[in-house]
């Protein structure tokens, strides 16, 4: 039982490691971990889509599952390509779409709080400020893709840190506990010996 809880946490511990590695990736060089993210999907998506063009063109019998296979081939190699060729306008392409999708979202929110205003709801200013202010941060999203992107990856680095230290934290203080302790707690919480 021992020494499955040491190589839990020897694990646990390597993970937390990872955790806080890629967090500050993250935080530190976000750019250059979203090129390497684009590079490994774009050839990931080039390696199925060419491998998928190869065994249409070796089939013998041509079905429609076989054409449908042959264009989500065209499709991904093409994809790939384009983001092994050039990844950083891939990646404003995506910050561009996010954007505007956020900024559509808020006008059709600002539409729901005018119908608020109409029910005479007392609440609708705070509403339409919200609404206005997510139309303006998905506007900004789309104008400054590389800025966002940035920031983002910033954001989820720190948080990625976080959890990691949290849990060698954690881990640390669960060892200190067990190596102090002469038994594992059991089910009722008393100290058995194994």
């Amino acid at each position: 039982m021992r020494e499955k809880i040491k190589n839990l946490t020897i694990s646990w511990v390597v993970l937390s490691i990872l955790y806080v590695l890629l967090g500050i990736s993250l935080a530190v060089w976000p750019s250059f971990v979203m090129g390497v993210i684009c590079y490994v999907f774009g050839a990931i998506l080039l390696l199925y889509g060419t491998f998928a063009i190869y065994g249409f063109c070796r089939g013998k019998e041509h079905k429609i599952g076989s054409f449908l296979t042959l264009f989500l081939g065209i499709v991904s190699a093409a994809l790939g390509a384009m983001m092994v060729g050039y990844p950083a306008k891939v990646q404003s392409v995506i910050f561009v779409i996010l954007g505007l999708y956020i900024a559509v979202d808020a006008v059709f929110n600002i539409r729901r709080v005018l119908h608020l205003r109409r029910m005479d709801d007392s609440k609708w200013k705070i509403h339409l400020i919200l609404a206005v202010t997510a139309v303006l941060l998905g506007m900004f999203i789309a104008c400054y893709p590389l800025f966002a992107e940035a920031f983002l990856f910033r954001s989820i680095g720190l948080i990625l840190v976080f959890a990691g230290g949290s849990d060698l934290w954690t881990l640390i203080q669960l060892s200190c506990l067990t190596h102090r302790d002469s038994g594992l707690p059991d089910v009722n919480g008393d100290i058995v010996d194994r």
